[in-house]
């Protein structure tokens, strides 16, 4: 049986119902309920495999594959149905939502297929999450799309703005980081700044998860030193005056 999932406090949110968070088997399908009133705007952690709502230290959302484990078929997401009164089930019925994996697209960039699992009532059929070559933005038609504000960008701060069709800001993404004071590293964060409609807000969290399980699957970026700056520097001269020169263009000194 899996351990229970790690404790991240939230100061700001009331005490955890039950003395420890929920124990989970496996897979039934299952009619969901809606999240309680005082979690209309959650926030969630993304720890490993599992999606937990903060304030109640409760796994609402599993993967099927862990971060950091890429594969080339799907990963999927199973979503934990709570009843509205909020009681503590040791083994929650459950609902295979979505499946999503990496595609190959002919014009390159981040194209992952996301598949409903759960019904058209429940779940979206033959969705995809793309990010064009060259661009910052991840987008799902009709949807939702995901970019970094130029201010925040400018700043260094890992954090992501998530709109719908409107331009709404319907969430708010926090990359892993690290706590300066307490030397841990921080999970993946999305704080939810509008009520959804269920239907909406299971694929908002589908697609923030998809990134978060892309991302984490890639190697990590090189920070881009002086010296290798430099260094690609001076290359690009050098192609850029042999390049010249074998085409007889004329070089000033």
């Amino acid at each position: 049986m899996a351990s229970p999932p790690p404790y991240y406090p939230d100061n700001n949110a009331p005490a955890p119902v039950g003395d420890t968070p929920p124990q989970y088997g496996s897979v039934a399908s299952s009619s969901s309920q809606p999240l309680a009133a005082q979690t209309d705007t959650p926030t969630f952690l993304l720890d490993d495999y599992v999606v937990l709502e903060q304030s109640r230290n409760r796994v609402h959302y599993e993967l099927g594959s862990p971060l950091g484990n890429p594969t080339t078929g799907p990963c999927s997401i199973t979503k934990h149905c709570y009843p509205p009164n909020n009681e503590t089930f040791e083994k929650p019925p459950r609902v295979h939502l979505y499946d999503f994996q990496d595609t190959w697209s002919q014009m390159g960039g981040v194209h992952l297929a996301i598949n409903g699992r759960a019904g058209q009532d429940r779940a979206y059929p033959g969705l995809f999450l793309v990010q064009g070559v060259g661009s910052a933005v991840y987008q799902v038609a009709d949807h939702f799309r995901a970019s970094q504000r130029v201010l925040d960008r400018i700043k260094n701060k890992d954090q992501i703005t998530w709109l719908d069709t409107k331009d709404r800001v319907v969430g708010v993404e926090f990359k892993q980081s690290l706590n300066k004071e307490s030397g841990q590293m921080l999970p993946p964060r999305f704080e939810v700044k509008v009520p959804l409609e269920e239907k909406e807000l299971d694929l908002l969290v589908t697609c923030w998860c998809a990134k978060v399980w892309h991302e984490a699957g890639k190697p990590p970026k090189e920070p881009m030193s002086w010296q290798k700056f430099k260094r690609v520097a001076g290359e690009t001269v050098v192609a850029t005056v042999g390049s010249q020169a074998g085409a007889g263009g004329v070089i000033n000194p």
